[in-house]
């Protein structure tokens, strides 16, 4: 008898295990987080520009792989991140490399009279869970004059002499620069 009664306690822990881990695997965690920060640039040490990165979206744990974020990282001194960002997988190391950030804007041509899907590549983030220490690797943004080299019509490129990083965890210049070193974003 005790042991029908030990078997049937085990499996309905199991069970609630089992509940609990699909539970957390399906439902959202709802993210709502400010950081008031800084962007630098690092071949100019002079360079350090405040903003603001605000993030607010649905946040998806993944056990098996990649965790998934629905919804907008906005910086306030870009406003193309305001517009409708794609989802992102989330790198759960900052020695990984990380994911793009893509924001999407339908636009009305004139000519065709339809409107066109253009996406902006709008940099790189890399972050562990939750947006726990994270950097945003801002891109260069240029537009083609036509969108026959590229059929989203706007790019991206990255260098030292216009690669620019934002890292909200940082509270100076010189931890920021530290940061970038240590997870290895810049290669000197």
């Amino acid at each position: 008898m005790k042991e029908q009664i030990k078997s049937t306690r085990l499996k309905r822990v199991i069970k609630i295990i089992i509940a609990v881990i699909v539970l957390v695997h399906i439902l959202p965690f709802p993210i709502n987080k400010q950081f008031e920060t800084f962007e630098i640039k690092l071949n100019d040490d002079m360079y350090m520009d405040e903003c603001t990165v605000t993030i607010k979206g649905k946040y998806y744990i993944n056990f098996f792989t990649r965790d998934k974020f629905v919804g907008n990282i906005h910086v306030s001194k870009y406003p193309l991140t305001e517009w409708e960002m794609r989802s992102v997988r989330i790198v759960s190391s900052t020695r990984e490399s990380g994911t793009s950030l893509h924001y999407v804007n339908r636009v009305y041509n004139e000519n065709t009279k339809r409107s066109e899907l253009k996406i902006y590549m709008f940099g790189d983030l890399i972050t562990k869970r939750f947006f726990y220490d994270m950097a945003i690797v801002v891109l260069e943004h240029y537009e083609y004059p036509d969108n026959t080299e590229r059929p989203h019509g706007v790019g991206g490129g990255w260098g030292s002499d216009k690669g620019y990083y934002i890292i909200p965890s940082a509270t100076t210049r010189d931890e920021a620069v530290q940061k970038i070193d240590e997870w290895g974003l810049y290669h000197h």
